[in-house]
């Protein structure tokens, strides 16, 4: 009996060598496969863990904060709501010689101070038209002069235009500031037009007070010349 006990054990003894052997040969040989795979690998498998963000919206890179449409700064143009300043057109000089023709007709003159210097100059209308005793033969078209003389041999041709189927006036009026104007009316066929001539400086400045345009005039009460 003590011999089939001794024997039994030797065998018990012999199966828990050989399980614990083929044991840490498996853990032995697990490290080893470990170890030899490439560095990639394991970083493919550590980032297969890592949580899923690609559903996030991604901010971009900036180096100062995110400037609002609202917060631009405006261009000057976009808060300038001034108008545009008037034009005031030519400035008639003086010239030494009259526009008008020696046979012209005078058909009206005016004189008063538009200089402002206490001495009268005159305002003369002239027109190419001739004159038959007291009766002007007008044609279709003429040309028509308005010219300012200062007595001292100077002249200020305020209008010098050829006009068909038209007339011209002028008059002089006293602005607010005192200053004298000359106003100039031209009407014809297709329109109506008035300028207006204040001294200053370096002559007589024009400036444009109405245009009609381009029109066909089917009636007007303003008088022709007789």
């Amino acid at each position: 009996m003590k011999k089939f006990l001794k024997a039994f054990g030797i065998i018990v003894l012999a199966a828990v060598l050989v399980a614990g052997g083929y044991y840490m040969g498996t853990q032995a040989g697990e490290h080893s496969i470990v170890s030899a795979l490439p560095h990639r690998t394991l970083e493919q498998g550590v980032a297969s863990i890592k949580p899923d963000t690609t559903g996030a919206p991604e901010q971009a890179e900036s180096d100062g904060p995110v400037e609002k449409a609202d917060d631009k700064p405006k261009n000057e143009s976009d808060t300038n709501t001034a108008t545009e300043p008037e034009k005031t057109g030519r400035t008639v000089v003086k010239t030494d010689e009259s526009a008008a023709g020696e046979t012209w007709s005078n058909l009206e003159e005016y004189s008063c101070d538009l200089f402002g210097n206490d001495t009268d100059a005159k305002i003369v209308l002239y027109t190419s038209a001739q004159r038959e005793g007291d009766e002007i033969i007008w044609d279709d078209g003429q040309n028509w002069v308005v010219e300012i003389s200062d007595g001292d041999g100077g002249y200020y041709t305020l209008l010098d235009k050829y006009i068909n189927n038209g007339n011209v006036y002028f008059e002089v009026s006293e602005l607010e500031n005192g200053q004298k104007a000359v106003n100039i009316y031209l009407k014809t066929g297709a329109g109506f037009e008035v300028k207006q001539y204040t001294y200053g400086e370096n002559g007589f400045v024009e400036k444009t007070l109405y245009n009609l345009g381009t029109v066909n005039t089917m009636y007007s009460s303003i008088p022709d010349y007789q």
